[in-house]
């Protein structure tokens, strides 16, 4: 026969849930929160400014590359 041990198991049982909901809540906030000063983006603004430049950059490369006419390809049959 099994015996049950009677005690204060109730209130410690979401403590891991509520733990993790704290710790989440913090990080999500210092994420998106912005540093203290004028026009001082979060980390997610600078993360996303940095894909915006390097973005426009990629975009105005290929903007300026021109392809290759396939009569132009040297294949090396030619010699």
């Amino acid at each position: 026969m099994v015996r049950r041990r009677h005690g204060k198991v109730g209130p410690r049982r979401g403590q891991a849930y509520i733990e993790y909901l704290i710790v989440t809540s913090v990080v999500v906030a210092a994420l998106t929160v912005g540093i203290p000063g004028p026009k001082d983006p979060s980390a997610v603004g600078h993360l996303l400014n940095a894909i915006k430049r390097v973005y426009s950059g990629y975009s105005y490369g290929i903007s300026l590359a021109e392809l290759p006419d396939s009569n132009e390809i040297d294949d090396g049959s030619n010699p």
